[in-house]
């Protein structure tokens, strides 16, 4: 499902972000306040899970929402009944949302957590939260290796939601931070998750580079002290468009670093020069 104006693209969403100014703490606290009344009643109301209509997708999604979902109750429906439901006040929703480039492309798949009654239509609608979940027209990929690391950043987007706006978690999040333990533990690279420009010879030897089925099979068995990469681009990235890299726990699932860059240049889709510096900067200081 395509949403026009909310979360159209990436770029779109950061540049806004940049030209946003609050003129007072005053006024910044208001709008906390504000959001924070909006959402208040999220815990104690159903979340719809919009399923996408990919089978295998839909399985993978509802296994990991039913083990890991845990603020509040929760029913899954077809986006035709989402459509019926979206106005009213009694649910939220999580709904699939298909980004777009400014020439049209599908770009980017994400999850989307709205409330209902907010808005006619999808773009209308009060957004708690929003994650990148891979390409958009890669439905059935890697990411149903990652789908309880995606469910679990989601949910815990959501619950900062009632604190500030997703827009602006997602621009801390895009800031290459880097968890202080990374550097005590293994990294399972993708070979294809890293760009061809980046040079090897600062790999440690527990940062492994592997081929991607050994990486996802790695991760997969929930290694102790493992981190497994995970970048989400479109399937042809092509300049400007953007390339999100992560690196999940694999035995917790959680996030360890996370950053976007533009495609273009040097910069192809994946993990960067200036990425693999931030993350061997930090395992030096272990």
């Amino acid at each position: 499902m395509q949403k026009q104006s909310f979360l159209r693209t990436l770029p779109l969403l950061l540049g806004l972000l940049m030209s946003v100014t609050i003129s007072s703490p005053a006024q910044a606290q208001a709008k906390i306040e504000t959001r924070n009344y909006k959402l208040a009643d999220f815990n104690g109301k159903t979340i719809k899970v919009v399923l996408s209509g990919n089978d295998i997708f839909d399985e993978a999604l509802k296994a990991e929402v039913g083990s890991r979902w845990n603020l509040s109750p929760f029913e899954f429906c077809t986006m035709d009944s989402f459509k019926q439901l979206k106005a009213s006040k009694d649910f939220y929703f999580m709904v699939p949302v298909t980004t777009a480039s400014k020439d049209g492309r599908a770009t980017v798949y994400f999850l989307s957590v709205v409330k209902g009654g907010t808005g006619k239509e999808l773009s209308d609608m009060l957004e708690v939260a929003s994650f990148p979940i891979c390409p958009a027209e890669a439905l059935g990929g890697r990411e149903l290796v990652y789908m309880g690391a995606l469910v679990e950043s989601l949910q815990d987007y959501v619950t900062k939601g009632s604190g500030g706006s997703t827009a602006v978690m997602m621009r801390n999040a895009y800031g290459r931070s880097v968890n202080r333990s990374t550097g005590t533990k293994r990294i399972a690279f993708s070979e294809d998750d890293i760009c061809p420009t980046v040079d090897r010879d600062l790999f440690d030897s527990d940062m492994l580079v592997l081929d991607e089925e050994e990486a996802d099979r790695m991760y997969s068995e929930g290694s102790y002290n493992l981190l497994g990469s995970y970048v989400i681009a479109p399937m042809d990235a092509q300049k400007g468009d953007w390339c999100t890299c992560i690196l999940f726990g694999a035995d917790d699932q959680k996030i360890y670093y996370m950053a976007s860059h533009k495609v273009g240049g040097k910069n192809g889709a994946g993990f960067t020069m200036k990425d693999i510096k931030k993350i061997t900067k930090s395992r030096k200081l272990k």
